[in-house]
């Protein structure tokens, strides 16, 4: 059975944000989840098949207008677990 690899990318910048290996039956539903800065950005879908030669895509998705959004305070909540003790 062959495997594929879904890659999300940018290629303005020439990054990827995220990479996924996945094995496709019939169908297959995925979630990629990946943070980007704020902006509009283009990105594109990389489907890449690691036993056919051929088979792999590059789909271009819509825009992606990101706005400020809340800042992740994980970090924060780790730091001050520490000055606790």
């Amino acid at each position: 059975m062959a495997n594929w690899w879904l890659v999300v990318g940018d290629a303005a910048s020439r990054q990827l944000l995220v990479i996924k290996r996945v094995t496709v039956n019939k169908s297959l539903s995925v979630k990629l989840e990946f943070t980007l800065p704020k902006g509009t950005h283009t990105l594109k879908l990389y489907v890449i098949c690691d036993s056919y030669i051929g088979a792999d895509h590059d789909i271009g998705l819509d825009p992606i207008d990101v706005a400020e959004g809340e800042e992740s305070d994980s970090d924060e909540d780790m730091g001050s677990d520490e000055d606790d003790s």
